[in-house]
């Protein structure tokens, strides 16, 4: 009788470990393909309008507009505008995460407002939806 219990609980924690590896290497393998999915999301060049500091209600032309509006822009200038704007960085903190002096940043932020102003006043979409 105790050799049947013995093995009975031995079968037991056998399939409790399986149980909690195949759970454990699921998770892996789903946390991965979730990666995968989130960087091809990426490539999408949308990924401002899935950042959850963005406090207003958009429509997908505004993310649309916002997108084109900052692909006229060079990718240092893309970075500023979001920086401060969008993730709300410091001139100091940004200035540091990307390695130039907080005047650069400031004079960098300036000439790319001017050009999306530039840009906007010759937008005849965004005149007609504002």
């Amino acid at each position: 009788m105790s050799l049947i219990k013995k093995t009975y609980w031995e079968n037991e924690a056998y399939i409790v470990s399986y149980i909690h590896n195949s759970i454990k290497h699921e998770y892996i393998h789903l946390s991965k393909k979730y990666q995968t999915l989130y960087n091809m999301e990426a490539t999408l060049n949308l990924e401002i309008s899935k950042d959850t500091t963005i406090n207003y209600e958009s429509t997908i032309e505004d993310k649309i507009i916002l997108t084109q509006l900052l692909d006229k822009l060079s990718k240092t200038q893309q970075k500023i505008i979001i920086g401060i704007f969008l993730k709300d960085y410091s001139v100091i903190q940004l200035g540091q995460k990307l390695g130039i002096s907080r005047q650069s940043v400031n004079k960098t932020k300036n000439i790319a407002l001017k050009k999306l102003r530039n840009e906007l006043d010759g937008d005849t979409l965004w005149k007609m939806k504002y």
